[in-house]
């Protein structure tokens, strides 16, 4: 090993027959050859600090000289890399890697153009329970899709695997075909199933509506304007029933105050007079 200073300033530490391995340049900027190790051989932090002064920014630069190269940061636990942060330049793609190493731990990719990617889930203010691939909690919790161009959708897709085959099959939203309106969209059939205007007061089923259910207090209830509950009811339509179809007035959802049955073999009974022009039958 020697000494060599050269006639720019510079200072160098050689060694004989390999080449300078240390050099300080006449500006102060220091040039190491190999790799830098630095290790506290005692108890406590290692700790590398870069300060600028009144100007400029500390920096880290990670140069490539070769194409398509990575820059990487590496976590090591006791020799062993358990987490990486790299910069991939061949596609311009950066990845946190978490648990380990290799395609399987890339917890986040982010990308200029395909944006941000979760390998496993996502927790927005508190700890994801486990089986919610995105869990958002708050004081108060507003999750808001926004739609910046005009004539362009603001809703949610439900994409799901239904005896192995992975297709888009609704969406909730607006704007979708039925412009303000708050709609539920088949995308299996590429049809609106179910929409409310911007009045909040009318609702448009495409299809049929269909009740199962039986019994008091089931079936179709109309209500009054004040509110939907038990007692709250103006007429009742039930379904089900063991000998066709049942007319009801009342409040309770009990089945009392019938007004009309009609029954399989077509038959009415009502409970009062029946008026056919100017005749009326009791």
């Amino acid at each position: 090993w020697w000494f060599r200073a050269f006639t720019n300033g510079n200072f160098a530490i050689h060694e004989n027959g390999v080449g300078d391995k240390f050099t300080i340049a006449a500006g102060g900027d220091a040039t190491f050859a190999g790799n830098i190790n630095m290790t506290n051989s005692g108890s406590g932090d290692e700790t590398l600090t870069i300060k600028s002064t009144t100007a400029g920014d500390p920096t880290i630069a990670f140069n490539s000289a070769a194409a398509n190269r990575n820059g990487i940061i590496n976590f090591q636990d006791q020799g062993t890399t358990t987490g990486q942060i790299q910069y991939r330049h061949n596609g311009d793609i950066m990845k946190f890697i978490t648990g380990g190493t290799g395609t399987n731990h890339e917890e986040l990719t982010l990308n200029e153009t395909a944006g941000g990617k979760f390998r496993t889930r996502l927790a927005v203010g508190g700890d994801n329970p486990g089986d919610r691939a995105v869990y958002v909690e708050g004081a108060s919790s507003i999750l808001e899709l926004a739609s910046t161009t005009a004539g362009q959708n603001a809703s949610v897709w439900f994409r799901s695997n239904v005896s192995g085959t992975s297709a888009d099959r609704w969406e909730l939203g607006t704007n979708i075909s039925q412009t303000s309106n708050f709609e539920l969209f088949n995308r299996a059939t590429n049809a609106s199933a179910f929409h409310v205007d911007s009045s909040n007061n009318s609702t448009t089923f495409t299809g049929n509506v269909k009740t199962t259910a039986t019994g008091a207090g089931t079936g179709v209830l109309i209500h009054t304007n004040s509110g939907i509950s038990a007692n709250s009811n103006l007429i009742q339509f039930w379904t089900g029933q063991s000998d066709g179809f049942k007319f009801y007035a009342n409040s309770t959802g009990d089945g009392t105050n019938e007004l009309l049955s009609l029954n399989s073999s077509g038959n009415a009974t009502f409970a009062g007079s029946v008026d056919v022009g100017t005749f009326t039958l009791a």
